[in-house]
């Protein structure tokens, strides 16, 4: 879940829907480019964050933090592609 001013959480709940089983903020120590002004997307089932000047970060599940995306970033111009697997 994202605020543009509180950053971005992610909240797992219960499996009746009613109460929060755990929550967690990520901040700029966990990838991204600053703790505000964050959207959330999901695109081909991949999580990305886009800010307003620094670009596409992408969540990794194994690293449980935010990398810059290389696959989203891409020049349209550039002859180079990275695929998503």
């Amino acid at each position: 879940m994202s605020h543009g001013f509180k950053g971005i959480y992610r909240v797992r709940i219960n499996d009746r829907l009613d109460s929060i089983v755990s929550s967690r903020y990520y901040r700029k120590k966990d990838g991204l480019p600053s703790n505000y002004m964050l959207n959330v997307f999901k695109i081909k089932e991949r999580i990305i964050f886009a800010s307003d000047s620094s670009g596409i970060y992408e969540y990794v599940p194994s690293k449980d933090r935010f990398e810059y995306s290389v696959y989203f970033d891409q020049d349209p111009e550039s002859t180079e592609r990275h695929h998503i697997p």
